[in-house]
């Protein structure tokens, strides 16, 4: 009765254990797809700033009104130092609106470093970002689904996340040309798995189910290389919680949209089961061998004290058997423990 009482106990101990921490990392979910959705929203405030303040300084308005060398020069330096003090921006163009053509552009190179490209301006006026934001009034801003940078349509090496805002500049009561700011979005995406952190991880979908962030980056922009989506698709709720007792995995996804987006991107943090009940599953495992060797303990324990007992009663019931035979009185009744 003694031993099974022990196996219940410590079946309900370890049952209460593994249950009270799936509820907690369940908890611990949730805040941390809280602080990603957050992050995200501030980081799309500061994009729209930036926009903003290209779209209204005075320096293109000189430039457009006199577009001298020194007015282009004023322009590039300044396009210059925005890039500069933003490192995830990838390129800052001006677009002349009735041709297409780059007029102004400053970007990064590979090793990170800003230049003012003079040499490689391009032809703009078949992007969809350029004919969407022309298409757009004075306070409306074009953000394009993200997808890989391309150069003269070939995905740049090493492959890049990529936003891109565009805005309208008119002067005058006439649209003049296209502000459009190329974002690598790495530095967000970084961010937000070091606030995800261990032993979590982080994914974000687009519309379609496509993957843009995942643990293995061979399954990222599956849809620019033509291939089909191989693992589920996004759910169509706004913030759901689910247990996946099919993968062994916690997930808690989030739909996240700016305002001025056309469009919704879902983020999911994820827990492995495996790994947050490992350090329990190690301690459960002690705990159960130390149960067993103490049950064997007690069980060996037992047995001795239970031989001697059964001694001690054999030799008191064989002295009582061989009283009426012998009818001698003896104390071995009153010294027994």
């Amino acid at each position: 009765m003694f031993f099974l009482a022990f196996g219940i106990f410590g079946y309900l101990m370890f049952k209460n254990s593994s249950t009270r921490i799936i509820e907690t990392a369940n908890k611990e979910l949730q805040h941390r797809s809280d602080l990603v959705e957050i992050q995200t929203i501030e980081y799309f405030k500061e994009l729209m700033s930036s926009l903003d303040y290209l779209t209204f300084n005075p320096v293109l308005e000189n430039y457009l009104q006199n577009k001298s060398k020194q007015n282009y020069s004023l322009l590039s330096d300044n396009y210059l130092s925005l890039l500069e003090a933003h490192p995830d921006f990838a390129q800052i163009r001006y677009i002349d609106a009735t041709s297409g053509m780059e007029m102004v552009r400053v970007e990064r190179d590979t090793k990170g470093h800003s230049f003012i490209n003079t040499l490689e301006l391009q032809n703009k006026k078949d992007r969809p970002y350029f004919k969407s934001a022309l298409q757009l009034t004075n306070d409306e801003i074009y953000i394009s689904p993200i997808d890989l940078n391309k150069e003269y349509g070939k995905i740049s090496q090493p492959r890049t996340p990529t936003l891109r805002l565009a805005r309208v500049v008119n002067l005058e009561g006439l649209r003049q040309g296209v502000i459009v700011i190329n974002i690598n979005l790495n530095t967000l995406f970084n961010n937000l798995e070091q606030t995800v952190g261990d032993p979590f991880s982080l994914q974000v979908l687009n519309e379609q189910g496509y993957y843009l962030v995942h643990e293995n980056i061979d399954s990222t922009f599956l849809f620019e290389m033509s291939k089909p989506i191989t693992e589920n698709k996004g759910s169509n709720k706004k913030s759901s919680l689910e247990i996946n007792n099919k993968e062994d995995q916690l997930i808690y996804s989030r739909k996240i949209q700016n305002e001025l987006m056309t469009y919704s991107l879902e983020f999911k943090v994820i827990a492995d089961k495996s790994v947050l009940l490992g350090p329990y599953n190690a301690w459960r495992k002690k705990s159960i061998l130390l149960m067993l060797l103490t049950v064997g303990f007690l069980t060996i324990l037992s047995f001795f004290i239970l031989n001697s007992q059964s001694k001690n009663f054999a030799k008191i019931t064989n002295t009582l058997r061989n009283f009426p035979k012998t009818r001698t009185p003896i104390n071995e009744m009153a010294n027994r423990k």
